[in-house]
């Protein structure tokens, strides 16, 4: 199979580049990469990848869009609490860097099989949340970015979440919501 290399990674995920510190920068390519290898989505078929099984409308776009969105979104919204606020950079690392990661695990638990995409084999045990922060700890993302990632979702309602965890968790959720929206709303 042939799969995306990091290279690849920094042309399709643009926003990368928003993570200022170089290690942590190189990290994330390398993280999304390694999701899309062992996923098994190569570049046949990586752009297929979803945001949501529910989500049949092209409006929504792929789990690239949302990706991409999110981690733009949290940059503009760190870039505001820098300016009113002071936010430092490492912060706003952590989210970006958080964003960029926060659905590596949609690529394990969803797969591509008969010209079809579905839910993995392990999906009803390890959702993405899950598999996505075991991933980013094999990684050796800092704790606060795995956290990030395990607390996302309704995996992490119930669970305490620093400041990091809390803005990315915002910017997802409003963009997974707005995502929803379109799909909602006829097209004209």
């Amino acid at each position: 199979m042939d799969f995306l290399s990091v290279e690849d990674i920094k042309r399709i995920y643009p926003e990368v580049n928003l993570v200022r510190d170089p290690e942590l920068r190189e990290k994330c390519a390398l993280a999304l990469a390694k999701a899309y290898e062992l996923g098994g989505w190569d570049r046949s078929i990586y752009e297929k990848a979803p945001i949501s099984l529910s989500f049949a409308d092209p409006r929504c776009d792929s789990l690239i869009t949302h990706i991409r969105t999110v981690a733009k979104a949290a940059d503009a919204v760190c870039n505001v609490y820098t300016e009113m606020y002071g936010m430092s950079p490492e912060m706003h690392d952590t989210v970006v860097a958080g964003a960029l990661v926060h659905d590596i695990g949609k690529f394990l638990e969803f797969a591509y099989k008969d010209g079809k995409v579905g839910h993995s084999a392990d999906a009803k045990i390890l959702r993405h949340p899950i598999s996505g922060a075991i991933l980013a700890a094999e990684l050796g993302f800092p704790s606060e970015i795995v956290h990030i990632i395990a607390t996302h979702s309704f995996e992490g309602d119930k669970s305490y979440k620093t400041i990091a965890a809390i803005i990315m968790d915002a910017v997802d959720i409003t963009s997974f919501n707005y995502a929803k929206s379109i799909v909602d709303t006829p097209a004209k």
